[in-house]
């Protein structure tokens, strides 16, 4: 198992299984150490919308050992570092801290996931108020709000399932906050991965702290599938279009991702506009209107998508620009150069080391490609081919993409005018 910023310890990976909990240590030497738990547990395998959300907002409160409060003054009187996040596929809860207090941490992080209270009064006073501003804050930016309609969109189930909780129409109770806990916070469900780490004291210490959670099985979701259709939804704070194609099996490859570079592109320099065929058509059509592209990899399946900005006044420019995005992807099997190409590889695989290129990239690449999760290794970029990308290139051209238009929606155009 490697990954772009493990090259120093690649060859002295430690992977043990022991008493039921998987575990990575990364030797080293180094004055800190990072330690991840990584949980299969992302809002894919939600059975009630948001819980998965809400139930990575608990970490770090209350457990059945100690207060929140509590928690948060020692790793504070340790000078440690506590952070934690989701998305569609798994959970994760690092802490980072000085070598030396290994054994502490690795007990709070087996205390936090093993033992948590998961009060009531925690959700409404605390867990519940933090994750509605934390959705209302990504609601406000109209890229986010479009790349989750296409998800949806796209995939429907699973994948498709919001990453937020929705505070306009959700109701998450604590009944669905401890099931969701239930089936994902198990050893079927976790992997525990520590960076710069001594190895046998690592895996004692795992083996101490999370011995005792219960077995469980590993949660499923439902098999990807791709659709295709449209969502449209108003919005005053600005204009995003975005374009996605859904890929399933053997077609979520690397030459997805670099596919998405060779017609997206990546500035070279700050404020610069990339010499792609997406950003430059679009800059032909106002200096207000901005493009992005990325390839969201998941397990068996796999999102690129293409996406149109642009502040409220300018819809009819995002029209415009949007048009010539879909007019790009679809002339893309015959205008891609080979040339073009190899700087896509080069780019993919920049953006793929430089997403792992820390501690807690690590730890994320480690534990979801342990978990069966999806990840993307810069080595399987070595082997996309000129022709691959064409490949995958017919194949979207030929497709009918989930299109989603948010902001002004009666000037962003339909499926069908593109």
């Amino acid at each position: 198992m490697k990954t772009p910023s493990m090259s120093r310890a690649a060859s002295t990976l430690v992977e043990k299984t022991l008493l039921g909990v998987k575990s990575t240590a990364i030797p080293g030497s180094g004055p800190t150490s990072t330690v991840s738990v990584v949980i299969r547990g992302g809002s894919k395998f939600e059975s009630a919308s948001g819980a998965a959300h809400v139930l990575e907002r608990f970490a770090f409160q209350n457990t059945a050992k100690r207060s929140g409060l509590r928690l948060t003054r020692e790793t504070e009187l340790m000078g440690g570092q506590l952070s934690h996040y989701h998305d569609r596929e798994s959970i994760v809860l690092t802490a980072k801290f000085l070598r030396q207090d290994l054994p502490f941490f690795v007990e709070l992080l087996g205390d936090v996931v093993g033992s948590p209270s998961l009060d009531d009064f925690e959700l409404v006073e605390t867990v519940w108020p933090l994750a509605i501003l934390e959705s209302r804050a990504a609601d406000a930016v109209p890229s986010n709000t479009a790349l989750e309609l296409a998800h949806s969109v796209a995939f429907r189930k699973g994948l498709g399932n919001p990453r937020l909780v929705d505070p306009d129409s959700d109701h998450v109770s604590i009944e669905n906050v401890r099931d969701h806990f239930a089936a994902t916070y198990t050893k079927a469900n976790i992997h525990i991965v520590g960076n710069d780490v001594d190895t046998e004291v690592f895996q004692q210490l795992v083996e101490s702290a999370f011995g005792s959670i219960p077995e469980g099985t590993a949660v499923s979701a439902p098999t990807p599938a791709a659709f295709h259709g449209e969502a449209r939804v108003k919005s005053t704070a600005g204009n995003a279009f975005t374009l996605a194609y859904p890929l399933i099996g053997a077609d979520a490859s690397p030459a997805a991702a670099v596919l998405g570079y060779a017609l997206g592109g990546i500035p070279a320099i700050k404020w610069a506009t990339s010499s792609a065929s997406i950003p430059t058509g679009a800059a032909e059509v106002s200096p207000f209107v901005s493009t992005a592209t990325g390839y969201a990899s998941y397990a068996n399946a796999g999102l690129l998508h293409f996406s149109v900005t642009g502040p409220y006044s300018a819809a009819s420019s995002v029209s415009a620009a949007a048009k010539k995005a879909a007019s790009v992807i679809k002339s893309a099997p015959s205008s891609l150069s080979d040339d073009v190409i190899k700087r896509a590889i080069a780019q993919a695989k920049f953006a793929a080391a430089s997403a792992v290129d820390s501690y807690e990239g690590t730890n994320w690449a480690v534990g979801t490609k342990g978990l069966g999760l999806g990840s993307v290794d810069t080595a399987a970029f070595d082997k996309v081919t000129p022709d691959a990308v064409k490949a995958v290139a017919k194949k979207i051209a030929e497709a009918t993409p989930a299109v989603a238009a948010v902001g002004k929606i009666f000037e962003l155009p339909h499926t069908d005018e593109l």
